[in-house]
């Protein structure tokens, strides 16, 4: 009770200074239904998520070094799950989080404990794809019909970007410009 008193505390103080209000958007990765719906009851508008973390149906493997992995594709595939069960919790829209990888080798070194095995931009196009028809499925003009998160422009570190590379080129935002955009033109350098 408190949290949604302070939100709407928040958006009163928003409208006050000239604006139409504020959209709170919580970060949740999972379709954990109990804490979907104390978002709901606190007052927040929308879900979303830095990282969709996906439990994929391919049994994980072992790398050289003993590293566990599940390949990229399995994962990034398997993240309509949890945007498909957010939805059917149906506490609160959620602005689908599209994850392109995640390989945390380049900082955590011999302590990585798992990572996704061979990432693409084919399977990155993919997820999109899937993403796109959950999206245009989603009733009504909500910001979760509206917006959607890509996870993440630079992360290097933790193997998840979608910024050029030498090796993929502008792959990752044509595969975000083809699905999601109306314009055929390529990325190009500048």
């Amino acid at each position: 009770a408190a949290t949604r008193m302070v939100f709407d505390e928040m958006r009163a103080a928003c409208r006050k200074r000239g604006l139409e209000g504020l959209w709170i958007v919580g970060c949740v990765e999972t379709a954990n239904e109990g804490l979907l719906e104390r978002l709901a009851e606190e007052g927040w508008d929308a879900t979303s998520a830095y990282a969709t973390w996906s439990q994929p149906q391919e049994a994980p493997a072992i790398d050289i070094e003993g590293v566990t992995t599940v390949s990229n594709r399995a994962h990034v595939l398997a993240q309509k799950d949890v945007w498909l069960g957010k939805k059917a919790v149906g506490a609160l829209p959620d602005i689908v989080s599209v994850m392109q990888g995640w390989d945390p080798r380049p900082w955590h070194g011999a302590k990585t404990q798992s990572y996704w095995a061979d990432p693409s931009p084919e399977n990155f196009r993919a997820a999109c794809l899937e993403a796109k028809r959950i999206i245009d499925a989603t009733p009504g003009n909500g910001l979760d019909k509206q917006i959607v998160v890509f996870d993440n422009w630079n992360e290097f570190g933790e193997g998840h970007y979608l910024e050029p590379t030498v090796g993929s080129g502008f792959q990752y935002v044509d595969a975000i410009r083809d699905v999601f955009c109306t314009s055929t033109q390529p990325c190009q350098h500048l």
